[in-house]
């Protein structure tokens, strides 16, 4: 599973959750990886398919960030979410594995 963050470098949550993301990464046990909106709007991917419906708001063309994704690793999206603080990154992959847990029953 891996960790994937959307940011930028103007955006100050996205700093303020610098490596801390990366440790909660570690620590579930996923790999990481950090892509800056630039590179996401830049490329055709399955991420920006997703991310341009789901997260930009119509007609304004605005995106709050940072966003966070677990991703397959064969780059199924499974959860996803505009993150604030260390807890609600905690809850995102904590509901995912609950998830998960009973995908397996």
């Amino acid at each position: 599973m891996k960790l994937i963050k959307i940011y930028d470098e103007t955006c100050d949550i996205c700093a303020m959750l610098a490596g801390y993301d990366k440790k909660i990464s570690e620590d579930f046990g996923f790999s990481f990886n950090q892509i800056s909106v630039e590179e996401l709007a830049s490329g055709n991917s399955t991420l920006r398919d997703y991310i341009i419906p789901v997260y930009v708001t119509p007609n304004e063309g605005m995106i709050d960030l940072p966003i966070y994704l677990l991703v397959t690793e064969q780059e199924e999206i499974q959860a996803s979410g505009i993150i604030q603080t260390v807890e609600e990154l905690n809850n995102l992959i904590n509901s995912w594995r609950t998830w998960e847990s009973f995908q397996n029953v």
